[in-house]
């Protein structure tokens, strides 16, 4: 695994959701209560940029349709057959750092 940083743990909230890019992939970070996660910043159903969508407590919706998921697994809500394509994310010290070659696999703080 190969960690690029993208941001610090400064310039992303608890609460809050930041687009980033790495390696020519879009990454959405966020905050959960002082946890980082990362997804592929595209909803799945028609790979809006989910940072276009809202992120209210831990649910993130996708500004096109409405599609809702959990923001703190991946897991669709609404519909639940949907699922965020998450990105291998660590934090050391400050920095936010991920992985965009093992999307298969999700970190976390």
């Amino acid at each position: 695994m190969t960690f690029l940083k993208v941001a610090t743990t400064d310039e992303l909230w608890a609460g809050e959701m930041m687009p980033v890019e790495c390696a020519g992939h879009c990454v959405l970070l966020v905050n959960l209560d002082h946890k980082i996660y990362a997804y592929e910043n595209a909803c799945p159903h028609l790979r809006t940029p989910l940072s276009e969508g809202s992120l209210q407590g831990k649910v993130l919706t996708c500004s096109t349709h409405g599609w809702q998921f959990d923001a703190g697994n991946g897991r669709g809500i609404n519909p639940q057959t949907a699922s965020l394509k998450s990105v291998a994310v660590q934090v050391e010290n400050e920095d936010i750092l991920i992985d965009v070659c093992d999307t298969a696999t999700k970190g976390e703080q």
